[in-house]
């Protein structure tokens, strides 16, 4: 029987997205997306081979966990000094997250000529014209600090709802980092929030399946997703695919989910042309050159043959091990790290996000804060000895 608290395993959680990834392929239309299609059969050689690839992904998640989650390490200084639901500590990632977005806010508004230019763009549905700029001579640093926001606001929402906590001035200014960081840059970042919320809150045991309260958080889900698709794609979806708001919000979930299933049933069907042509995926997979997260299992192939299962292999069992051994940190901020890579794993069934720059910046800040709180109580303490 399936329990919530299975989550806590990387695993489940390849598991869980591989099938929903499955089951968005079977779905899928090439009438969902211009220029799509649909080669492959249910009962494939490629379809096999996908299903391999999933599983072996997933024994390698859960082996690594285990074995991270068997050491034995003590963390109650930092669960002391910088606990989750630490005011200081929430201080310090809403500051971050608050220089990192509306220093990409600044940068953007540079680049198009005015605050006034990026409304327009936005009421126009033109959003993706601010990531351009965004990523113009783009290098990592302080523009990074924009996703931070999924952990301010990911502390935002645990705080009121697990320790009973409100900050209304700094709670609202998380939300306001969010929300240009999913305008400007990124509507995942709306998801790896909510992933990491969620994944919280089972292992605090504050969440009950109940029907209603599914059906109304997907409907709810469904709707913020297609609003930000709206600034975004809607001229696209109504000018070439001829959907509404509603009909393009959902094609763009199912492309979403479905298209990454077929790149990896592309690498049994056609591993020939993908070593001839690894850069032409309109060719062997079918799926449209505009869409470029197109399944780990066909960029690790498209790289290492079929050593992609020993590379893989060997990274998926590396952060879980991590991950099992930052799971023991629940109660301070370096839990986050945990929550972080999960989600890493959450995606791997569309894409290596082991060494993007949104996951390292993620995994990077639960340790910078906590080095400014720390090194903050330390001279707070200092001062006051000196007194």
């Amino acid at each position: 029987m399936f329990r919530l608290r299975n989550l806590i395993n990387p695993g489940v959680i390849v598991a869980l997205s591989s099938l929903l990834s499955f089951l968005g392929w079977l779905i899928l239309s090439e009438k969902m997306y211009y220029t799509l299609k649909k080669p492959f059969s249910l009962f494939s050689f490629g379809v096999f081979l996908a299903f391999i690839w999933y599983c072996f992904a997933i024994f390698i998640s859960f082996l690594g966990f285990k074995t991270g989650n068997c050491l034995k390490i003590k963390s109650s200084f930092v669960d002391k000094n910088v606990s989750i639901d630490s005011d200081l500590v929430y201080k310090t990632i809403v500051v971050l997250a608050a220089i990192g977005s509306l220093y990409s806010l600044g940068y953007i508004i540079s680049k198009v000529g005015g605050f006034g230019e990026v409304v327009e763009l936005i009421l126009n549905n033109n959003a993706n014209f601010l990531k351009k700029n965004l990523y113009k001579d783009y290098s990592i640093g302080i523009r990074s600090l924009r996703y931070v926001s999924i952990h301010a606001v990911t502390l935002m929402i645990i705080r009121r709802l697990i320790f009973k906590k409100k900050r209304i001035i700094l709670d609202v200014f998380a939300l306001v980092t969010l929300l240009i960081t999913a305008t400007i840059s990124s509507r995942l970042s709306i998801v790896m929030m909510s992933i990491q919320t969620i994944l919280i809150l089972v292992i605090y045991n504050k969440i009950r399946i109940k029907f209603r309260n599914m059906v109304l958080g997907g409907i709810l889900f469904y709707l913020v997703i297609s609003v930000f698709n709206y600034t975004r794609n809607y001229n696209f979806y109504s000018e070439k695919v001829g959907l509404n708001f509603f009909e393009a919000g959902a094609a763009d979930m199912i492309v979403y989910l479905g298209t990454p299933f077929q790149g990896a049933v592309s690498v049994g069907e056609n591993h020939e042309t993908i070593k001839e042509q690894p850069m032409n995926w309109p060719l062997y997979s079918g799926i449209p050159s505009s869409l470029t997260t197109n399944s780990s299992f066909l960029y690790y192939y498209r790289d290492y043959g079929w050593w992609c299962f020993m590379v893989a292999g060997f990274l998926l069992f590396v952060y879980a091990f991590f991950a099992g051994v930052f799971a023991k940190f629940r109660y301070n901020i370096l839990f986050l790290i945990y929550t972080s890579i999960m989600y890493i794993f959450a995606e791997f069934w569309r894409i290596d996000m082991f060494f993007e720059g949104v996951m390292i910046t993620l995994l990077l800040t639960p340790i910078l804060a906590s080095f400014i709180v720390i090194s903050m109580k330390l001279l707070r303490h200092v001062n006051t000895g000196k007194n």
